[in-house]
């Protein structure tokens, strides 16, 4: 739909919503599709919000993308060029010895690919509110887990 409608992404944000009667369709489907399932209704909502946010947070780098580049008449190939001296000195500082040995490691470079990172993305996603789903467990917290540093 995004993909469709780019312009989409900016539209309808979280935490301002547009009751409108398409939009509201959408607002019933995530948590009908919870239903039964015995969750409680914050439960419901925090899954449906983070699912949303992660399909509306990609979809607006694609428009922000398009935005960008009808601006600045630059594609994304060209504006990464023309910020290769700068992105090589910050690399080489130092500072960022985990980023230098990733970068350093990527042969080709790194291609930003909205629909795979979408993709390999969502199932993990989808994965993780499968164990909250089946397990049933009540309340925000079954969508925590401890960061362990």
């Amino acid at each position: 739909m995004f993909r469709k409608h780019p312009w989409l992404a900016q539209l309808a944000p979280l935490t301002r919503p547009l009751l409108l009667p398409h939009l509201m369709t959408h607002a019933e489907w995530a948590p009908a599709a919870l239903d039964g399932h015995g969750l409680d209704p914050v439960t419901m909502m925090d899954v449906h919000v983070l699912l949303y946010g992660y399909v509306q947070e990609l979809a607006a780098g694609l428009e922000q993308e398009a935005q960008a580049a009808a601006t600045t008449r630059v594609s994304e190939e060209g504006w990464m060029e023309q910020q290769a001296a700068a992105l090589n000195s910050l690399v080489a500082s130092g500072r960022y010895p985990v980023l230098s040995r990733v970068t350093a490691s990527l042969v080709d470079g790194y291609e930003l690919r909205f629909d795979e990172l979408f993709e390999s993305g969502l199932g993990p996603l989808l994965d993780g509110f499968a164990t909250v789903i089946e397990g049933g467990r009540p309340g925000p917290a079954a969508l925590t887990t401890p960061v362990r540093r």
